[in-house]
């Protein structure tokens, strides 16, 4: 979790929640599905509970940051 994997950055100029992925720090978690999975879990919940206004459809925003990774280390099975 103290990773900086995957974590929510406020929300962009439209008021959509940001999401960022860093990929090449998931890949030092696909040995640790269950963290990565408590992880993912994690970040969720805190946008239910935080970002999201209940009874609105939201649009989200996703980064996903692929920098130092080549496109076949990604850890897709992890991903599943």
């Amino acid at each position: 979790m103290n990773t900086g994997a995957i974590y929510m950055y406020q929300r962009d100029k439209h008021h959509r929640p940001v999401c960022y992925y860093d990929v090449d720090k998931l890949k030092d978690l696909q040995d640790k599905p269950a963290v990565m999975t408590d992880s993912i879990l994690h970040m969720l919940n805190y946008a239910m509970e935080h970002l999201l206004v209940p009874g609105h459809v939201e649009q989200w925003i996703t980064i996903i940051n692929l920098e130092n990774v080549a496109l076949t280390s990604i850890p897709v099975t992890a991903l599943k």
